[in-house]
């Protein structure tokens, strides 16, 4: 009973959440178009840019959504089995039918190349062993060792995959909203950034989740824009409360959208990755699961864009830093030596001897008249 309550209370919980970031992303909306009017007065082709681009912006997204509404095929959907240790052998046989076409549509996705043959040949055993099994244990013994032993290794793979576009995604959100001093234009590369991270980890799996779970994937990619309106709103409550600190709100500002973006976007990807791989279904129980394990996956993000891509940069800059004196007096060591013709204790460059040419001597015009005859009679 107590745990019924609890599931109840985290689903009322998420539903309130999501509600919630959909009336600030709201809000951004309404900032977003204040800002297009307030550039209008200024001049009216910069209004109609901005609004131009985040046109742009949405049509995108809606030609994203609707092609992977009708172009990208479905997840396969299981057989409703409540427990499987204690569903009848009928359903068994249902389920491990389902299991074959899951692992011959593993076989055919291209990131899996490598694995393409194992695949199918464990498509091949689980057939003939469901279709050989004599009882109810055989038969669930065969799915269980086909799902542990080739339809979890192989998600697996496919989730390295996700995660580490859900990971460049989050990285590439949080430094451009932590650097850029412009909220609207935050609003639309967060909101672009997060429907490519929806295609990208789709394709990955090749497979879409469902109507209403797509549906509720992109309103979270929606709510993303909710953390820009968010550390404005952080930043007008310091402004109020510490207004003499120079510089304290626009800090505040910058941690909350970073956070809040960093945080959503590991929402939109996650849903995705988690729909796109149940190869058992998804449901409330699922869901609630997703739900309280996601801090988890967020914190795990969060450490691995440190350690991956923000720590190494940092070591980067500060070998250069650290280098930087020793550069800089060698290169004033090499001009000095360049100008003073010696480099290295060495001439500047080849010597060359050079040696007079032996031109005969000409001898004075004076004595060349005295000593011609003809020349003095003249």
């Amino acid at each position: 009973m107590a745990q019924a309550m609890k599931k109840g209370i985290l689903s009322i919980a998420s539903r309130i959440g999501l509600a919630l970031l959909l009336v600030l992303a709201f809000l951004a909306v309404m900032e977003f178009i204040r800002a297009c009017q307030t550039l209008y007065a200024v001049h009216p082709w910069a209004g109609y840019a901005l609004l131009g681009l985040g046109g742009l912006v949405v049509l995108w997204i809606l030609w994203v959504l609707i092609r992977l509404m009708f172009v990208t095929r479905p997840v396969l959907k299981p057989p409703k089995i409540a427990d499987h240790d204690s569903a009848a052998p009928r359903e068994l046989r249902h389920y491990s039918a389902y299991l074959v076409k899951y692992l011959r549509r593993l076989a055919d996705n291209p990131n899996l190349a490598q694995d393409s043959p194992a695949a199918r040949q464990w498509a091949e055993e689980l057939r003939r062993s469901a279709a050989s099994a004599g009882g109810r244990g055989e038969l669930l013994t065969a799915i269980r060792k086909a799902e542990t032993q080739a339809v979890e290794p192989l998600l697996a793979k496919l989730d390295q995959q996700a995660e580490t576009e859900i990971r460049d995604c989050m990285a590439t959100v949080m430094v451009w909203v932590a650097m850029s001093p412009w909220n609207q234009i935050d609003m639309l590369v967060v909101l672009a950034k997060n429907a490519s991270l929806v295609v990208r980890v789709t394709g990955i799996y090749r497979g879409r989740p469902g109507w209403r779970e797509q549906a509720l994937i992109f309103a979270n990619v929606i709510a993303t824009i909710s953390a820009i309106k968010l550390g404005s709103l952080a930043k007008t409550f310091m402004q109020n409360v510490l207004g003499s600190l120079p510089g304290t709100a626009k800090v505040v500002e910058s941690l909350t959208q970073l956070v809040g973006v960093g945080y959503l976007t590991s929402v939109v990807g996650h849903m995705t990755l988690h729909r796109c791989r149940a190869f058992r279904g998804w449901g409330k129980q699922e869901a609630q699961q997703y739900f309280i394990a996601h801090m988890g996956n967020f914190a795990k993000d969060c450490w691995s864009i440190a350690k991956d891509i923000v720590m190494p940069r940092v070591q980067g800059v500060c070998r250069w830093v650290v280098d930087l004196p020793g550069s800089v007096w060698d290169g004033l060591k090499n001009a000095f030596s360049f100008l003073t013709g010696e480099q290295s204790g060495q001439p500047a460059g080849p010597q060359q001897n050079f040696t007079q040419p032996n031109y005969p001597r000409q001898q004075p015009l004076v004595a060349k008249l005295l000593d011609d005859p003809s020349q003095q009679q003249r």
